[in-house]
């Protein structure tokens, strides 16, 4: 009996541990470079690429500003990774704003719309 039980508080310690980022408070960067973009059909391929990638949430290009916005989770994706997934495209970019987004705010920012 007392064998079942240190399984069971074993197994409930493996399970917090494992999921202990449930209950962290979820934070995401949004990134803004300024990117070498053309035409819309390199907009729809960059926005789907970037999309694809794990961490990240959202990507938007402005192709009258020639920028690629990105919303990404930095804790399994960060801006190198970004950049060198889009180099490999044929494509350059240059950061010009990275800031810490908490989704809190954003959620506040959606209720409020």
């Amino acid at each position: 009996m007392t064998r079942i039980v240190r399984y069971f508080i074993i197994a409930v310690i493996g399970f917090i541990l494992v999921n202990s980022n449930l209950f962290a408070e979820e934070k995401n960067n949004e990134v803004i470079f300024k990117a070498t973009i053309t035409n819309a059909s390199a907009k729809e391929k960059l926005e789907t690429i970037v999309t694809m990638l794990k961490g990240v949430n959202e990507a938007e290009v402005n192709l009258e500003r020639k920028e690629l916005k990105v919303e990404y989770n930095p804790n399994l994706i960060n801006t190198d990774m970004i950049i060198y997934t889009v180099k490999c495209l044929g494509f350059d970019l240059t950061v010009i704003e990275d800031k810490e987004k908490k989704d809190e705010d954003k959620k506040l920012s959606d209720t409020q719309n």
